[in-house]
């Protein structure tokens, strides 16, 4: 799907690497240190690879599949660096993946709702980790981002905002949206406001 929706196509093919048992997926030795207790599958930047474990949860399998594979189509659009991704948003890789899945938990759907009921949803260009009580809400806002951008500018405009990141680290949030959309980044947090209070207005 990710080939799809980019239109990007890989020069390598993705290693599944499976894990039947969660003894297995813990003492697996691809991250060694890592806490993966409450993790069922990741995906590697150095060496474009995906790890799985397939006995919990089978049924979200390809789910998983398809957030992880678009983790390495990310990386080779944008090559990450020792000092991290190059000034893209904290919620950027995790939320284009969970957009690509086209599901969304109905418990998270309903998060949002009553962030945005009680007002709470700070500007996009203050969401850190830290904004919010419950962590998932940041990272489900950041997938917000995604469906207004899709449902405002198109496919296409999506693609545009992907590629309007440079690999060099030098990114000016502000030129991103300018670039990809020929708005401000005042003019695009305005819009995307009113598109978060529609579409999570009450039942």
């Amino acid at each position: 799907m990710a080939q799809c929706e980019l239109e990007h196509e890989l020069s390598f093919r993705v290693p599944l690497i499976l894990f039947e048992t969660r003894e297995d997926f813990e003492r697996q030795g691809i991250a060694p240190g890592a806490d993966l207790s409450f993790v069922r599958s990741f995906s590697e930047p150095g060496r474009d690879r995906v790890a799985l474990l397939v006995d919990e949860h089978a049924e979200d399998l390809s789910y998983r599949i398809t957030h992880e594979v678009t983790h390495i189509f990310m990386f080779d659009l944008i090559p990450r660096s020792q000092t991290g991704p190059p000034g893209l948003p904290a919620w950027f890789d995790e939320e284009i993946a969970e957009y690509m899945t086209a599901a969304w938990p109905p418990d998270e759907f309903a998060q949002v709702r009553a962030l945005v009921e009680s007002g709470a949803v700070p500007r996009l260009t203050n969401w850190t980790p830290g904004s919010f009580e419950n962590v998932r809400s940041f990272y489900n806002l950041g997938r917000v981002v995604f469906e207004f951008i899709e449902a405002t500018y198109g496919k296409d405009g999506m693609r545009r905002f992907v590629r309007a990141f440079p690999s060099d680290g030098t990114v000016d949030t502000d030129t991103v949206y300018e670039e990809a959309f020929n708005v401000t980044a005042s003019e695009f947090q305005q819009a995307l406001a009113a598109y978060v209070r529609e579409r999570f207005a009450p039942a």
